[in-house]
């Protein structure tokens, strides 16, 4: 479908398209992201754990030190390991969910079939 947009605007609506949806998978905004034409992206709970993990031993590693400074990044990576929990909820809820849904349809399938 022709519009005649100036090159600029599509570019400007092109370009902001792409940020949103690097910010949403780079910053774990959901468990999954749909990209239309594309598909869906889904965070890897492994991914999670092994960033969980990472983020505990930085913030043990900087506590020794016991520094101002110490105490200031120790509370950035604190926030961040929580939002890290947060995501990690989040996609057990989506795994159960997903469970959910098989279960029935498994059972409405049996039913259907007899």
């Amino acid at each position: 479908m022709e519009l005649n947009l100036p090159v600029n605007i599509v570019n400007d609506i092109v370009t902001t398209y792409w940020k949103d949806v690097r910010g949403a998978l780079s910053e774990l905004k959901a468990p999954i992201v749909h990209v239309s034409a594309f598909g869906n992206f889904t965070i890897k709970h492994w991914i999670l754990e092994k960033e969980k993990e990472k983020y505990l031993f930085m913030i043990d590693s900087i506590a020794q030190r016991g520094s101002k400074r110490s105490e200031l990044i120790i509370e950035q990576l604190r926030n961040k390991l929580t939002y890290i929990e947060k995501m990690m909820d989040m996609c057990k809820s989506e795994m159960q969910r997903k469970e959910f849904i098989k279960i029935h349809r498994k059972r409405n399938y049996a039913k259907t079939n007899i």
